[in-house]
């Protein structure tokens, strides 16, 4: 046999011996080889498109948001009750088609606001609890607490209004006035509970008229 011959038939010996190791490799890691190609689609096309369709959505729920909030204000300053009913339209095509915005929690904070405004307190209060149950962390939690109290007083539930304004000021303090204080006493005078109302009274009537007030008359009634 030549050398020419030789020389050739050693090359295709050597590419031979490439192709296999590079098919061996490929088959080895295959597995790796399309974790890598997955990670890469995930983070150079789905993240993105994720996160701008996510923006889109936010965009969309906020423009809805800011006509059903104008309507609701509308309602407020002129007390109609309009456009209290055309703000829960507005707040519930939000609740149903952008759950994954950050408006979807305050447009069912108001859909429990204009249930109030309509003096349909039990509507008001389910609304109220399931923000709670829905949104646990979310920093407006406390409003809806206060609005399950005060639908629960104004519905004269007075010892779940007591139960829910106890929760209230021991969970949100932050969200507890004088005028939510002066509530609990209400309830709890509504339960006959006068040493307890007379407390709150007692603790709020330096600079409260209305405390200093009902504390007045608690005493009066002390004395009959």
């Amino acid at each position: 046999m030549s050398y020419k011959i030789k020389q050739k038939n050693s090359e295709q010996n050597k590419l031979q011996s490439l192709i296999e190791s590079a098919r061996y490799y490929i088959s080895d890691n295959l597995a790796k080889t399309l974790i890598t190609a997955a990670v890469l689609l995930i983070v150079v096309v789905i993240i993105p498109s994720a996160v701008f369709y996510k923006k889109h959505v936010d965009r969309v729920a906020i423009d809805y948001l800011d006509r059903g909030l104008a309507l609701y204000e509308q309602s407020r300053l002129s007390g109609e009750p309009n456009g209290y009913l055309d703000s829960q339209v507005v707040f519930q095509k939000i609740i149903n088609n952008y759950a994954l915005s950050s408006s979807t929690p305050i447009a069912l904070l108001y859909m429990g606001n204009t249930f109030y405004s309509l003096d349909n307190f039990a509507e008001a209060k389910r609304a109220f609890v399931r923000f709670i149950k829905k949104y646990p962390n979310h920093s407006l939690v406390g409003l809806a607490q206060r609005g399950i109290a005060m639908a629960a007083q104004m519905g004269n539930d007075y010892e779940s209004a007591v139960l829910e304004y106890q929760k209230l000021i021991n969970n949100y303090p932050q969200f507890v006035t004088d005028d939510i204080r002066i509530n609990l006493a209400d309830c709890l005078e509504k339960l006959r509970r006068f040493d307890e109302a007379k407390k709150i009274y007692e603790e709020l009537e330096a600079g409260n008229v209305v405390a200093k007030l009902r504390l007045a008359r608690l005493k009066t009634r002390e004395k009959v």
